[in-house]
């Protein structure tokens, strides 16, 4: 046998082979390429869907101020509740078809991009009011309701303010119901709630604030913590709620609340604490709001209105919107909470005194001179 044919027979293979694992790699570098270029195309859809949601939600404030400023159509189309009504309605200018609102379309390199949001809904009544309260700052909730209320139920403390999320809440200096200094309580213990209650009726003049029960206050402490949810409800009765006008002997001290370690109420927070109060109808509810200023710490609050037993919704307190968006064939959703008007300034403290105030005094660069007042 020619041993010279042998040998090249055996490169022949060698040859194959070679050749074989070269396009095999080949084929897996241009898959890879293939894959990487479409997920990027697909977050680019992602995004462009999402922001085309997120235009159906500035669409739905536009029909809401417009309902706020006496625009019958507006209303309308909020009270239907549906994904077309707020689309078409005429405050849009009625531009949206009978399947979606088209955001913007255009072509390039043969390749045809659609964006626009398929569907739009707006209920201007919520179960609740949610909000990230920050340290020793005051947020106004307004408590306008559908129907009449008698409790005002407050939630506070989720895993989001815990630095370890799962881990038992910090010892509250259970049984105690002081204020200690912001350096002895603990990072990761709750914070303490100053609610005030102001609901002065349909009709009220500022003195009544303060002769009234139209305003009244309480200090929520954390005082207690326990696993699950707390066999005893923490109730704020009426009686003990502050009020401007109560006698110097009368004990404005903080009302103890019992807290959950693992985060055991129905919505996922630490503490709950139920107000009662005289019955507020739904026209003294227009006037009605709620000041909460956070102390040692902020959190995230939750708050609901209820009568009895039987939960009652909130009109316009925080409309919430469910806009979906889509951008060629991806989708994306997005559910948002608005605030109506603007913030309103509300002040974490003030000076009240029976006589007059002297504030004599001046300032030059960094030296305090202080005047005399008349006696």
């Amino acid at each position: 046998m020619d041993k010279r044919k042998e040998s090249g027979a055996a490169s022949l293979f060698a040859v194959i082979f070679s050749a074989m694992l070269l396009t095999i790699l080949a084929a897996g570098f241009v898959k890879l390429m293939l894959k990487d270029q479409q997920q990027a195309i697909n977050n680019d859809l992602s995004q462009s869907a999402y922001d085309a949601a997120l235009a159906g939600v500035e669409d739905a404030k536009r029909v809401i101020r417009a309902c706020q400023k006496g625009n019958a159509s507006a209303c309308d189309a909020l009270e239907k509740k549906d994904c077309n009504s707020v689309r078409q309605s005429s405050v849009l200018g009625g531009a949206g078809n009978a399947q979606e609102t088209l955001v913007q379309t255009n072509s390039s390199n043969g390749r045809k991009f659609d964006q626009a949001y398929t569907c739009l809904k707006v209920s201007m009544d919520t179960e609740d009011f949610l909000y990230v309260g920050a340290e020793n700052k005051v947020q106004l909730v307004p408590l306008r309701a559908r129907g009449a209320f008698d409790k005002v139920i407050i939630e506070w403390f989720n895993k989001e303010d815990n630095a370890n999320k799962n881990v038992a809440l910090a010892d509250v200096h259970n049984g105690d119901i002081g204020l200690p200094e912001k350096a002895a309580w603990s990072t990761q213990a709750p914070a303490v709630l100053r609610a005030q209650v102001i609901t002065p009726g349909n009709n009220f003049t500022i003195d009544s604030l303060d002769s009234s029960s139209a305003s009244q206050a309480v200090f929520l402490r954390p005082n207690g913590i326990v696993s699950g949810v707390p066999a005893v409800e923490n109730v704020v009765h009426k009686g003990s709620l502050r009020r401007a006008t109560d006698t110097p002997t009368t004990r404005n001290e903080p009302t103890g609340v019992l807290c959950s370690k693992d985060f055991a109420h129905p919505h996922g927070h630490s503490c709950r604490a139920i107000i009662e109060l005289d019955e507020v109808s739904p026209e003294a509810s227009a006037n009605a709001f709620l000041a909460i200023n956070h102390l040692y710490r902020g959190a995230n609050v939750r708050v609901s209105v209820m009568k009895g037993t039987e939960q009652v919704m909130l009109y316009g307190a925080q409309p919430a919107v469910d806009s979906t968006g889509r951008a060629n064939n991806l989708f994306r959703r997005v559910e948002a909470r608005l605030r109506l008007g603007e913030d309103i300034w509300y002040p974490a403290g003030s000076v009240e005194v029976l006589n007059n105030l002297c504030k004599d005094f001046s300032l030059a660069g960094n030296i305090v001179e202080g005047g005399a007042c008349d006696s």
